[in-house]
């Protein structure tokens, strides 16, 4: 059985690309999460 994954070069310029353009078009990121939380729930 194959396994497909996704090429991890092409993976990494794809979130540099998303980052750099977010910071171009200066994005508000939102409030950060709660690691940990369940959905919804903020503090």
């Amino acid at each position: 059985m194959r396994t497909v994954a996704a090429n991890p070069y092409l993976a990494l310029a794809a979130s540099l690309a998303a980052g750099l353009d977010g910071l171009d078009r200066e994005l508000d990121p939102g409030a950060p999460g709660v690691r940990g939380a369940p959905p919804g729930q903020t503090s």
